[in-house]
């Protein structure tokens, strides 16, 4: 499962703003482990296919792409009833 940086489709970055280390309203610090930035791509969900993210779909093309590996039934399900192809 690759971290995409940039959209397969459209080529735009997916790197969202900086996340901050201190909540703005509250003062007390923000923990996201291992991350600097926010993520731009949209986590697609289907409840009657599996528990989580089905793929992703990129905010600006619309383009979508698979999260799951070749093989797998959730990419697999994915390709049949959303057509994703990358």
């Amino acid at each position: 499962m690759p971290d995409n940086k940039e959209c397969p489709h459209c080529g735009t970055s997916l790197q969202g703003p900086e996340i901050p280390l201190r909540n703005s309203m509250t003062l007390k610090p923000v923990l996201y482990v291992g991350a600097a930035h926010f993520k731009r791509e949209l986590g697609i969900e289907d409840p009657e296919v599996c528990d989580g993210i089905l793929f992703w779909k990129c905010p600006d093309c619309k383009g979508n792409w698979h999260r799951w590996d070749k093989g797998t039934w959730q990419r697999d399900a994915a390709n049949r009833r959303y057509g994703v192809e990358k």
